[in-house]
């Protein structure tokens, strides 16, 4: 699979400086590894096959669409929302802490095993798991998670601050999330996450969001 080779920038967050060089902390900065931001990936005429490229920063993504930052978190933090296939759509965490980190794709999607809502097995097969998911279709949900973005503290009322807005553009919903869910349950059918999702209204195919 193209996204689970880290050869290639497909399926990837990759992370780079901000005048395009290669942060020395990326996981893949040795003598196996290469820059692949001309073709984006690694061309195995030139270099022995298990190369990697030195822009991969963690793997295991279907269609990432969109990521957004946290700015008011005390450290790097940012939301990746992943389209999903079939099941599920998901977005996941991604700090320094999890650099190099596989987040599942193609052998699950969502908080399940690809294809799959129960049984999940979640905490059991060594990926990352999303921060917060939804199934489809499942009533006011939708199918395609783009847009995203943090609230700022003081923009919105008070109850606001901090939740993570995103769209689903198969249903052209707005939700917010909020960490705090009283009924998460990793070890339910289907699983539930630790964010309480809110319908906020309906807007019409949103790919961008940002404050």
């Amino acid at each position: 699979s193209w996204v689970t080779d880290h050869g290639k920038l497909f399926g990837k967050v990759i992370r780079i400086t901000d005048t395009g060089g290669i942060p020395e902390d990326n996981p893949h900065t040795g003598a196996d590894s290469v820059r692949c931001h001309l073709t984006g990936l690694v061309d195995y005429t030139k270099h022995p096959e298990g190369t990697k490229c030195q822009e991969v920063f963690v793997s295991g993504f279907r269609n990432p669409f969109r990521m957004s930052r946290d700015f008011e978190a005390d450290h790097d933090r940012f939301f990746v929302n992943d389209v999903g296939a079939s099941s599920w759509e998901e977005t996941s965490e991604v700090t320094m802490d999890t650099a190099g980190s596989d987040y599942g794709w193609p052998s699950r999607e969502g908080p399940c095993r690809k294809h799959k809502a129960e049984n999940c097995g979640m905490f059991e097969h060594g990926h990352q798991e999303p921060a917060h998911w939804y199934q489809h279709p499942e009533g006011d949900t939708g199918c395609a998670m783009t847009a995203g973005v943090f609230v700022p503290s003081g923009i919105w009322p008070e109850e606001y601050d901090g939740n993570y807005l995103f769209v689903d553009y198969v249903g052209w919903f707005l939700f917010a999330i909020k960490e705090g869910n009283p009924d998460v349950c990793y070890d339910c059918n289907p699983p539930v996450s630790k964010y309480t999702q809110t319908l906020l209204g309906k807007v019409d195919k949103v790919v961008g969001m940002r404050f």
